[in-house]
């Protein structure tokens, strides 16, 4: 674990006592704008300069872009920003600050998603949040990995008390994503839109991802957990894995944006909470007219061309917006069709096209 104390050396001085050193205070004495000095940060620790040095080269195996000069030392190359708890409540709107129960940030973690599931569940119109700076284990739909560098996104799961029950829940993922798509036209972005069932696209590249979990029974109250990641300075970051889809980020959509990474994950946990607080407010039986006309608005599928992978088949159609469920409505050649689960895909069904010309 990255935030974990790290046993690194043994001082001769002390006999067996061992100097300890976190990541985070290390990269917290570093700065983009000037050198630092091994020399300096070995004293600044009480470790040895081959310490510094293994711990920075640790460092940018995660993805840490850092110059190394002999004779002048250690320089970031880009500001990079860790998550402050207390500056993220003090962002939150008073209103939303009021239902938190528990917020908190971990430097390293598996899933957000897996962890938050072992807290308290909150009271009633109230929710916990746990971020952290990097997942190594991070999931989105179909299990698929979520690509989280070191420092460089906003990566968190939010439980709440869900008061709709189990038979509610399906409309919820495409309505978050709306309320997402939203917050970040309103932080600046363009061509902000929505590709079911619950991503967030910016210039035709994934931007955000939605992860809903929800364990109960029908007709009573549910552990609810939204999982989100938002890709905010994955370009500034070195990737030692390959993502197999179009994406982007904030900073690149939007390099004049003034609010740190804190401000952003604060305006996420607005709309998540505004989103699920509208939604529970509702009359289910008018909602889904409502769903349907704000999803055409931001629908980033309407009218293309796809191709829906389920864990059993694949299914080709136009893609014709959604159901007041929550479902892909898809024409195909054996006429419309609702797809409650799948992956949709415009590139695939283009692929499969171009192929049957030839």
């Amino acid at each position: 674990m990255i935030n974990s104390i790290v046993a690194i050396e043994l001082n001769d001085h002390t006999g067996l006592d061992i100097i300890m050193l976190t990541m985070s205070k290390l990269i917290k004495s570093l700065s983009h704008e000037e050198y630092v000095s091994g020399q300096l940060l070995a004293e600044r620790f009480a470790v040895t300069r081959a310490t510094i040095n293994n711990h920075i080269t640790y460092l940018q195996r995660l993805g840490v872009h850092i110059e190394c000069i002999p004779g002048r030392g250690y320089r970031l190359q880009h500001p990079l920003q860790l998550h402050d708890v207390e500056h993220i409540k003090t962002s939150l709107a008073p209103t939303v600050a009021r239902c938190l129960r528990e917020l908190h940030c971990e430097q390293e973690l598996e899933s957000t998603n897996t962890s938050i599931k072992s807290y308290e569940l909150p009271p009633k119109h109230h929710f916990s949040v746990l971020i952290a700076e990097r997942q190594t284990a991070g999931r989105g739909r179909r299990g698929r990995t979520w690509i989280s560098p070191y420092a460089a996104n906003i990566t968190l799961s939010l439980l709440w008390n869900w008061q709709a029950g189990m038979q509610n829940v399906g409309p919820l993922s495409p309505f978050l994503a709306i309320q997402l798509a939203q917050m970040l036209a309103k932080l600046g972005l363009s061509e902000v839109k929505v590709k079911w069932p619950n991503d967030i696209y910016c210039a035709d590249k994934k931007i955000a991802g939605l992860l809903i979990e929800c364990s109960g029974e029908a007709n009573a109250n549910c552990r609810l957990v939204i999982g989100l990641g938002l890709n905010v300075f994955m370009s500034r970051q070195l990737l030692d894995q390959a993502i197999d889809q179009a994406w982007t980020d904030v900073i690149t959509q939007h390099p004049a944006i003034t609010l740190d990474r804190d401000q952003i994950a604060a305006a996420c946990i607005e709309a998540l909470v505004a989103g699920l607080q509208d939604y529970e407010s509702q009359s289910y039986e008018t909602f889904g007219d409502v769903l349907c006309e704000q999803w055409s608005e931001w629908d980033w599928l309407a009218h293309k061309t796809v191709r829906v992978d389920s864990e059993t088949n694949s299914v080709h159609g136009v893609a014709m917006g959604i159901t007041d469920s929550g479902g892909l409505r898809l024409v195909t050649q054996e006429g419309e069709q609702e797809i409650v689960v799948g992956e949709a895909s415009v590139r695939e069904a283009c692929a499969r096209e171009t192929s049957a010309r030839e």
